[in-house]
């Protein structure tokens, strides 16, 4: 993994530590209207471990729902470069997607991910 890489996943477990550590809870919402600011992240081991399985995959085509802030998708997206590959990442709030992309680009990966941005259904 290089080294840009790695410091982006050192950004995000900066995130996932403050959070977990915070006194305060991080603001709820989404679907409500408000900009939910938790990252929700898979964590550095689940992170690894998916990144090994889909390098173990030929050119693989790999579809993730629920992108958040994009640090699964930084996993994903190195295996996938690895392994000849591309991640399509879907998103329902533009402001996560468009989080996940700029770290996809600072990461030197997103030549190897599509973001996408779909909104939730109206009955939600």
């Amino acid at each position: 993994m290089d080294s840009r890489i790695q410091d982006i996943l050192d950004i995000y477990h900066a995130m996932i530590e403050t959070e977990h550590n915070s006194p305060r809870e991080l603001p709820h919402g989404g679907r409500d209207g408000r900009q939910d600011q938790r990252l929700r992240a898979v964590g550095p081991a689940t992170g690894q471990f998916i990144n090994i399985l889909a390098k173990s995959l030929k050119s693989p085509t790999i579809l993730e729902l629920g992108t958040s802030f994009g640090y699964s998708g930084i996993w994903l997206a190195e295996a996938a470069r690895a392994s000849g590959g591309r991640l399509i990442t879907m998103e329902m709030h533009d402001y996560k997607s468009a989080y996940a992309r700029d770290m996809a680009v600072k990461a030197g990966l997103a030549e190897n991910v599509q973001t996408e941005v779909v909104p939730a259904p109206k009955q939600w």
